[in-house]
């Protein structure tokens, strides 16, 4: 679930009030901090853990739930895997933030106003082979200033109507 929350002047956060100043936001989700063009991606290592929240500074941060049970090794939140893309700024595709039952990703006090709201997808965990590693549901819902906007947003079903009708670059 992605929630952004936009304020005139000042917000609210963390029990004082703060001066809005940020127009935009770019996080490498489960990965570190890098600049691709004029757009520095803030750095997203937090190791998290199975009932967290993370905040950073007062521009963003994440609350995650939900225990894989699976193996009984300690779980990973951040999972590393080259996903085999070929365009400038794959490496922004090489990590991802994980959960295993929900993930929240909160944008603090951006200044009010009309955004776009660009979002990018790489599958590097689960498989399309039918065996145990593809069963994992790739499902969101995204909240701009606590409405749902889309809900149940299905990614692998999404990126399968990209490629049908001829794209592929983005989902």
């Amino acid at each position: 679930m992605l929630v952004f929350l936009f304020c005139a002047e000042t917000c609210l956060l963390h029990f004082q009030w703060i001066k809005c100043h940020s127009t935009s936001l770019y996080i490498n989700c489960g990965g570190g901090s890098l600049k691709i063009g004029n757009n520095e991606y803030q750095s997203d290592l937090e190791a998290g853990g199975a009932s967290y929240f993370y905040a950073v500074d007062s521009r963003w941060g994440f609350s995650n739930t939900g225990n894989f049970l699976d193996d009984g090794l300690r779980d990973s939140y951040i999972a590393q895997e080259s996903c085999g893309i070929s365009m400038n700024a794959s490496y922004l595709y090489n990590s991802a933030r994980v959960s295993a039952l929900s993930l929240t990703y909160y944008a603090f006090c951006l200044l009010r106003g009309s955004y776009n709201v660009r979002l990018h997808f790489a599958e590097i965990i689960f498989t399309n082979d039918g065996t145990y590693s593809s069963l994992g549901r790739r499902v969101f819902d995204i909240y701009i200033q606590v409405s749902s906007r889309f809900s149940w947003i299905n990614i692998l079903s999404i990126s399968r109507l990209i490629e049908f009708l001829g794209g592929g670059d983005e989902a």
